[in-house]
C-alpha cells in the first residue's frame, strides 16, 4: 500500500445532475461523466473518480426516467484552481455528455 500525503490546495467540487432512461444503470452514468471530466480537464489539472451522490425516481420526471446526481471534485497539487477554469471544464463536461450520451441535464 503506498500512501500519498494530502494536497495543500483546496479542490473545486462541482455537482450534475442528469435525467436518464430507467434501465441506465448508475454505475454507466458515473463512467460516462467520468470520461467526460478527465476529457474536459486534460493535463490542466486532476479529477478525483466521480461519486453518486443520489439516485431519483419520479413521474415528474417522465415516464420510466430517473435522476442521477454525481459529484466532480477537480484539484491540482500545485496550486489553487480559478473558478474560471473549473467552469470552463464543467461546461465542457456537459457539453460532452449532451454530444456522446442521450442522458439530459436535470433543470
Amino acid at each position: 500500500v503506498k500512501f500519498q500525503r494530502f494536497g495543500s490546495f483546496p479542490p473545486a467540487l462541482k455537482d450534475l445532475a442528469l435525467v436518464v432512461a430507467a434501465e441506465t444503470s448508475a454505475e454507466d452514468v458515473r463512467f460516462a461523466v467520468q470520461q467526460a471530466a478527465e476529457k474536459a480537464a486534460g493535463n490542466q489539472f486532476a479529477v478525483d473518480p466521480v461519486r453518486i451522490f443520489d439516485v431519483f425516481e419520479d413521474k415528474g420526471l417522465g415516464d420510466d426516467k430517473k435522476s442521477v446526481a454525481c459529484a466532480i471534485r477537480f484539484r491540482s497539487d500545485e496550486r489553487t484552481l480559478e473558478d474560471k477554469e473549473v467552469n470552463a471544464a464543467f461546461e465542457d463536461i456537459q457539453r460532452i455528455i449532451g454530444e456522446t450520451t442521450d442522458y439530459v441535464l436535470r433543470s
